[in-house]
C-alpha cells in the first residue's frame, strides 16, 4: 500500500481539484493520502475535514500554527510510518504534481529504493516558470553534485516515492526547503539507490507561490553541516 504526503498551506483554491485529481489517479493505483494542513488561515483545514469524511483514502495531520513545509514532511512521513504502508511518497499541493505520476513512479521503482521526478535527466524540464528560478535550480542542484558528491541529477525535487525502509532509517534535521536535499543525501548515503524518471514541471497556475529568496538562506547551514558529515 501507497501513502503519499501533501503538506498545505492557505491552498483552499486548489484543494477540490486536487482531490478530483487524486480520485482519477486512485482509478489505476491504489494509494491513500496523507494532507498535512500547517496551520492554514484560509478554509483549507475545513475542506481537508470535509474530504477525510467523504473519503477514506483521505487522512489530515492538523498544525495548530504554521511550522514550515520540513516539520509538515516530518509528520507526515511520521504518520505514514506509523501504518503499515509499503511504500511512502511525497508532493506539492499546488497541482504542479499531476496524482497520474504516482504510477509511473511506481512502476518505476523496481529494483530501486526511491524513485525522483526530475527535471535534469531525459525529457524532462520546466514549463512557463521564471527563468531566474530556472537558472537558480540549475546552478543550485550542479553545486549540490558536486560539493556533496552525489549522483542525483534533481536533488530538491519535492515530487518522490519510495520504500518505507529509507525514512525508516532517515533522520532529518532540516527546518527549511532543505530537507529535500537532505532526504537526497542521506538516501544515497546510506547506500539506497535512486531513480530518476524524466518530468516536466508547469508552473502552478492558480494561487500563490509559497517560495520565497530567503528561503535559498536556510541551504547555506544545512550544505555545511552535510559537508562536514561527509568529511568526518
Amino acid at each position: 500500500m501507497i501513502a503519499v504526503v501533501v503538506p498545505c498551506y492557505n491552498e483552499e483554491e486548489v484543494i477540490d481539484a486536487l482531490a478530483v485529481e487524486f480520485e482519477k489517479a486512485r482509478q489505476d493505483l491504489s494509494f491513500d493520502v496523507i494532507f498535512v494542513d500547517d496551520g492554514s488561515t484560509d478554509t483549507t483545514g475545513e475542506k481537508l475535514e470535509r474530504l477525510s469524511e467523504r473519503f477514506g483514502w483521505v487522512k489530515t495531520v492538523t498544525h495548530t500554527a504554521n511550522k514550515g513545509i520540513a516539520q509538515s514532511l516530518k509528520d507526515g512521513f511520521s504518520y505514514a510510518l506509523e501504518g503499515d504502508y509499503d511504500y511512502i511518497g511525497q508532493m506539492d499541493s499546488d497541482l504542479t504534481h499531476p496524482p497520474t505520476f504516482l504510477q509511473t513512479m511506481r512502476d518505476a521503482l523496481g529494483d530501486c529504493d526511491m524513485v525522483v521526478a526530475s527535471r535534469y535527466v531525459g525529457a524532462g524540464g520546466m514549463r512557463n516558470v521564471p527563468g531566474w528560478r530556472v537558472a537558480l535550480s540549475r546552478a543550485g542542484n550542479l553545486g549540490f553534485r558536486v560539493l556533496l558528491r552525489i549522483g542525483t541529477r534533481d536533488a530538491t525535487s519535492g515530487f518522490r516515492l519510495a520504500r518505507r525502509e529509507v525514512y525508516e532509517s532517515l533522520d532529518l534535521e532540516a527546518d527549511s526547503f532543505g530537507i529535500q536535499l537532505e532526504i537526497t543525501v542521506k538516501t544515497e548515503r546510506l547506500g539506497f539507490k535512486i531513480v530518476e524518471v524524466p518530468f516536466v514541471l508547469a508552473n502552478r497556475e492558480t494561487g500563490r507561490s509559497k517560495f520565497r529568496l530567503r528561503y535559498l538562506f536556510g541551504y547555506v547551514p544545512l550544505m555545511l553541516r552535510l559537508m562536514t558529515a561527509r568529511n568526518a
